[in-house]
């Protein structure tokens, strides 16, 4: 008896191609759905850092409150000083 021997021909060829074809797409798919999947874990990441400084800033105001002379400093009214400009150039 003669052992069966496989011949790669050209229907096995075509089909290769086709399944080549046919994959490419699906793998730039998965590796773009992979990216995005990252991204949104970044993003929800950033979020909840963002909430929890929100949190710790208010928990710190109630433990350590602002003195009342730097609020009176930051809201000081500015001097105009168009007039010194001004005169400084005559």
């Amino acid at each position: 008896m003669r052992p069966v021997r496989f011949q790669f021909r050209l229907t096995h060829k075509v089909a290769a191609i086709g399944c080549v074809g046919r994959d490419r797409p699906a793998a730039v798919g998965v590796i773009y759905q992979y990216g995005t999947w990252s991204q949104d874990s970044a993003r929800k990441v950033a979020e909840d850092a963002r909430a929890n400084l929100g949190r710790n800033e208010r928990s710190m105001r109630m433990v350590w409150p602002t003195p009342a002379f730097a609020v009176a400093s930051s809201t000081a009214p500015v001097a105009d000083t168009d007039a010194t400009t001004s005169e400084r150039a005559c």
